[in-house]
């Protein structure tokens, strides 16, 4: 046996196989779950411009 080969010591197969679905309403649901995931609250602020942050600054300042 060969290591990093199949069958040889420490060899991990990976799982390569697509998947490939046309329903659009499957569709829709998976792209959403997908974009929402990837929407942290880190992720929201670095997309957030310097203008839109300020104008989300005065906004809290004006309702306290």
């Amino acid at each position: 046996m060969v290591p990093g080969h199949p069958d040889g010591k420490g060899y991990k197969a990976q799982n390569n196989t697509p998947t490939v679905c046309t329903d659009p309403d499957s569709v829709n649901r998976c792209q959403t779950e997908l974009i929402a995931g990837h929407m942290t609250p880190q992720n929201q602020k670095q997309q957030m411009t310097r203008p839109a942050r300020r104008q989300q600054k005065l906004t809290a300042a004006k309702e306290r």
